[in-house]
């Protein structure tokens, strides 16, 4: 995380149009932890990267590169993306660099939507790492972050995780709304720390509209979505 310079990434690639994710919940719902609760914002910082793989075992050979302490040998990961996304392409050869600047390797895996998606569901020996996203899936973490469920792609599997996430739904206190909103804060801190996956950002979608077409305001519901289009109008 440390690595990863995200502002310049967002600047160079999404041209500013994206906010930074420390956690699985993005700031525009009301249960979003912040630096205020306590969350790490992971700035950029690449002599702490460095120096937190020092403290891990993760040495420096002759040639600066890391050797991966479970293997003895220079660290060496796949990267898989979408070969016909622009941007991923993008991000995947300029996240390859910033990770090769502190000592480990990055081998870039193109690969069609479809294959990519098949083969980290299959857990196939291939997936090192991938890039990939979520859609809108609210502040309900248990799909896709406890253990053993089928959208918990990473297959991260921590027992203090998921006790955490039944503090956010099996139990009494998950009825009360403010309650349940610490439960979460709680949970997002947690993983914050534990770092389960590489968190990016949020980008937002652009959408362009013409001066002449009018919509009402009541149906801005959701930028970039289409409600009642016969409500609308061009005018004169």
């Amino acid at each position: 995380m440390y690595a990863i310079p995200r502002e310049l990434i967002i600047d160079s690639i999404y041209k500013g149009n994206a906010e930074i994710l420390n956690s699985p919940i993005t700031e525009i719902i009301n249960s979003h932890a912040t630096e205020d609760d306590g969350m790490n914002p992971y700035e950029f910082d690449i002599d702490k990267a460095n120096e937190l793989l020092d403290e891990a075992g993760w040495e420096l050979d002759e040639d600066e590169n890391r050797i991966d302490p479970n293997t003895g040998e220079p660290a060496n990961f796949n990267l898989m993306y979408t070969q016909d996304n622009k941007k991923e392409q993008d991000l995947a050869t300029t996240l390859q660099k910033y990770i090769e600047d502190i000592g480990i390797t990055i081998t870039l895996q193109p690969e069609e939507g479809t294959t990519k998606s098949d083969k980290i569901q299959d857990d196939d020996d291939e997936v090192d790492m991938w890039i990939g996203a979520w859609g809108a899936i609210g502040d309900d973490p248990k799909g896709l972050w406890y253990t053993g469920m089928p959208w918990n792609w990473p297959r991260w599997s921590d027992e203090k995780n998921d006790e955490l996430i039944k503090a956010t739904y099996a139990t009494e206190d998950a009825f009360d709304e403010d309650k349940r909103t610490e439960a979460l804060i709680d949970w997002q801190l947690y993983v914050n720390e534990q770092v389960p996956l590489l968190f990016l950002w949020t980008y937002y979608d652009v959408v362009l509209m013409s001066d002449q077409l009018s919509i009402p305001e009541e149906e801005m519901i959701d930028l970039g979505s289409t409600y009642n289009p016969q409500n609308w109008w061009l005018n004169q």
